[in-house]
């Protein structure tokens, strides 16, 4: 069984090695809004492994807007941050993201986009630009239209989905 102290010294030991190797190791901690206090506080002991010089670990968070609320109670934290974020994205941008989606997960490449151009405008408008809104949209639509037997996803099949969804369209991020 390994202690929690000595885990850290081994940790230490790692990050001083790859530091001697001009390495620069990176953390990156995706849902971090779920970090309980306790991991915060350990959070916070990994952003001081620093020599005279630099950051011995880089730690990126990501997360939905609650971090930022859950980080204001960690001044020891913040003030060791940078913070950035994510803006929504555009009705370009919906679209780039839900033909980069069909082509990755298309067996067939050439498989056209299932989604008319009304499908598109609607995922927009209900996602409000928010790319898992956007992905979760566009799969629960694509789910419905195989079931309805549809070749096409239409603005009529976005709407259902939406409505299943509590999502409301309206103003959104950019154009």
């Amino acid at each position: 069984e390994r202690s929690y102290n000595a885990t850290l010294e081994n940790l230490t030991s790692w990050l001083v090695e790859q530091h001697q190797q001009k390495r620069f190791p990176v953390l990156i901690i995706d849902e971090a809004q779920n970090i309980v206090r306790d991991g915060l506080k350990t959070l916070h002991y990994l952003m001081t492994y620093v020599t005279s010089d630099d950051l011995l670990l880089m730690v990126v968070l990501c997360g939905q807007e609650e971090l930022a609320a859950r980080i204001e109670r960690f001044p020891e934290i913040k003030s060791r941050m940078y913070p950035s974020a994510l803006s929504a994205l555009s009705r370009e941008e919906t679209e780039e993201l839900v033909r980069y989606r069909w082509q990755v997960a298309s067996v067939h490449k050439a498989n056209p986009l299932p989604f008319d151009k009304g499908a598109l405008d609607a995922i927009f408008e209900y996602a409000k630009g928010l790319p898992r809104e956007i992905c979760k949209v566009g799969d629960l639509a694509l789910l419905a239209a195989c079931a309805e037997q549809h070749k096409q996803v239409s603005a009529k099949t976005i709407r259902t989905v939406a409505a299943g969804l509590a999502l409301k369209g309206g103003s959104h991020g950019r154009r």
